[in-house]
């Protein structure tokens, strides 16, 4: 507190979203799931057009629980 009687108030940190929107490609029996052309949307608008990395695995982007997310596969 100041000396002169005023108050201070603690400013709040601004917060970083903690949240991970990445999807896993998975295939039934041989099919391998790295390589595939995918394309993910947040709210209805395209924000990635990519492909899988070795594992399946999407990029991952950062997301609020308040975000609709989907993910399309394309055909190799």
């Amino acid at each position: 507190m100041a000396s002169n009687g005023e108050h201070q108030q603690a400013t709040p940190a601004v917060e970083e979203s903690r949240l991970v929107y990445r999807m896993q490609l998975h295939y039934h029996g041989d099919q391998a799931a790295g390589g595939r052309h995918y394309v993910i949307y947040k709210d209805g608008q395209k924000v990635d057009d990519g492909r899988s990395d070795a594992n399946g695995f999407t990029k991952a982007h950062n997301a609020d629980y308040d975000q609709i997310w989907t993910t399309k596969v394309l055909n190799k």
